[in-house]
């Protein structure tokens, strides 16, 4: 029987996993109090399955933890070719702490690598209700229990970035907080354009699965574990990403963020880019841009995309879990979430007037902008994860590309959820 290279990935977890890639016996470390640094000098590795600069490691995790615990030594693992769990196991690499984002943790989860933080959130005394409620109720999806997978230390928001310098050159009126995609759309059809002698794209919305994320929308159904992708609700998500993609003039070429910051030759781009605008700034050569709310669909409107958190997630096989927990305990802390949000990022823990105050501190780029767009529309809460969405991601990316090559959007549908069908039984059966 052919398996699953996720069958596959577990089965060879679990054959080092009892011999070299985890600690001896008796080095799997418990942890003895959730309140107790060790006193003797400790190196505890992180491994990075986000994205994360040296700088922003260095920032938010090692200089803190340099000045509470000068006894702990902090080093980075990064992802990547030679450097993949797998590779890890088989060196006998076990990170002590990884990094994980909303869509990777159920990874961690296959490979038996999660510890379950539960007993120890409670013998500290932690209020999980400090965070942010889309996390809280995100939490619940990953296991069936009350067990906790991870401790979140920051959220990621997107926006609508806008070139002010294109608008002006052709006398079209800025977006605004709280469009919809049709309002966002007619900008569109004014600013696709030639001028000069370039051409210019109105609107980069984003890859259309990511629009999926303003409806928090499932790839999976909950209850009996069959494809999603045939809804009402995928239609109208696919039929707005090719009324924005098929005017003609859309299709400028080139990468989304170099096209908005490099080339300039994109008006509108939905997504993350205030490290990209941080470059240009500190480079010299500073970009006119503002920035609002991202649209969304008006069933929508009033909520952003669906959460991306990143976690800390203690590893079970871990020789250092006592200092391991108490480095995550403080990367939570306010004093802590403050850097994080001084650097434009949002803090795991509830928004807070002092947040707003403090927001993006630090960039010198995002001084004087709109910061409605990062506070102004509710994170929403993560659509139902499971292992296999990626696979469905592709499986409407690919509807998309069909629809734009001629195809109607039911048949487009129909397709991929019967190709999402046979990949889910497939992988079921292992």
């Amino acid at each position: 029987m052919k398996r699953s290279p996720w069958f596959i990935m577990v089965l060879i977890f679990l054959v080092l996993a009892a011999g070299c890639s985890a600690p001896p016996s008796g080095q799997v470390q418990q942890v003895k109090s959730a309140d107790e640094m060790p006193s003797a000098p400790v190196k505890l590795s992180f491994y990075l399955d986000v994205p994360l600069t040296d700088e922003e490691f260095d920032k938010i995790f090692k200089q803190p933890i340099a000045v509470k615990y000068p006894n702990v030594t902090l080093e980075l693992i990064r992802k990547g070719k030679g450097m993949m769990p797998q590779d890890l196991m088989a060196a006998g690499i076990v990170p002590d702490i990884i990094l994980a984002a909303s869509t990777t943790v159920m990874n961690w989860q296959g490979l038996g690598m999660v510890e379950d933080l539960a007993p120890l959130i409670k013998g500290a005394g932690i209020d999980m209700n400090q965070f942010d409620p889309a996390i809280t109720e995100s939490l619940k999806m990953y296991t069936t229990s009350n067990e906790i997978i991870g401790l979140p230390y920051v959220m990621n928001w997107v926006a609508l970035f806008y070139n002010k310098d294109i608008f002006d050159k052709m006398a079209v009126p800025y977006p605004k907080d709280g469009m919809d995609w049709e309002a966002a759309q007619e900008l569109n059809k004014k600013l696709t354009r030639t001028v000069d002698g370039v051409e210019y794209r109105g609107l980069d919305p984003d890859t259309v699965d990511k629009m999926g994320f303003g409806l928090s929308l499932d790839y999976v159904d909950a209850k009996t574990g069959k494809a999603m992708l045939d809804t009402q609700e995928w239609k109208k998500v696919l039929e707005t990403a090719l009324m924005i993609t098929s005017i003609p003039g859309h299709n400028i070429g080139g990468s989304s963020i170099p096209n908005f910051t490099d080339k300039q030759n994109t008006a509108m781009i939905v997504g993350g880019i205030t490290s990209d605008l941080q470059r240009l700034h500190s480079d010299g050569h500073p970009m006119n841009w503002d920035m609002v709310t991202m649209p969304n669909f008006k069933e929508g409107l009033g909520t952003a995309r669906e959460l991306d958190a990143h976690y800390m997630v203690l590893n079970k096989q871990s020789a250092n879990k006592q200092a391991a927990f108490q480095v995550m305990r403080h990367i939570i802390s306010d004093e802590v979430q403050n850097i994080v949000v001084r650097s434009g990022r949002l803090s795991s823990l509830k928004q807070t007037e002092e947040h707003k105050k403090i927001f993006a501190s630090d960039l010198p780029a995002l001084q004087g902008k709109n910061f409605n767009a990062a506070f102004g529309a509710k994170i929403r809460k993560n659509h139902y994860t499971t292992p296999y969405d990626g696979q469905g991601r592709s499986e409407i990316k690919k509807a998309l590309t069909e629809m734009q090559q001629g195809k109607d959007v039911n048949t487009a549908l129909r397709d991929a959820n019967e190709r999402f069908t046979q990949y889910l039984e497939k992988e079921k059966k292992g």
